[in-house]
C-alpha cells in the first residue's frame, strides 16, 4: 500500500501533485495529475487538460494521497520508474 514512507518506491501515475518549489519559477504552483514520467521528468495533465513536463531534480512536490499531503524532494524521484520502484529507501 502506498504511504508517505514508501511513495518514492511506488508508481506515481494517477496521483495528484503540485509543484511547491522549482528553479524554474514558471513551474512553481503548477498542479495536476501525473499522466507519465521519464527518468528526469514528471508529465502532468493540468485542469485544462494540457500536458506539462516538470523536471524532477529541480523541484519539490506535494502529492495528495487519500486526503493526506506528502512532500517529496524531486531528487528522490530521479531515475526510471521501473528502477526506482525496486530501490530500497535510505533513512533520511
Amino acid at each position: 500500500m502506498i504511504s508517505e514512507k514508501n511513495i518514492v518506491q511506488h508508481e506515481l501515475i494517477g496521483l495528484e501533485v503540485e509543484v511547491l518549489e522549482c528553479t524554474d519559477a514558471s513551474k512553481k504552483g503548477l498542479q495536476g495529475t501525473v499522466i507519465d514520467e521519464t527518468q528526469s521528468t514528471l508529465i502532468l495533465s493540468d485542469t485544462k487538460g494540457e500536458s506539462k513536463r516538470i523536471p524532477k531534480a529541480e523541484c519539490t512536490f506535494r502529492f495528495s494521497l487519500k486526503g493526506d499531503k506528502i512532500y517529496v524532494l524531486g531528487t528522490l524521484l530521479v531515475g526510471r520508474s521501473a528502477d526506482r520502484t525496486k530501490k530500497r529507501l535510505k533513512k533520511w
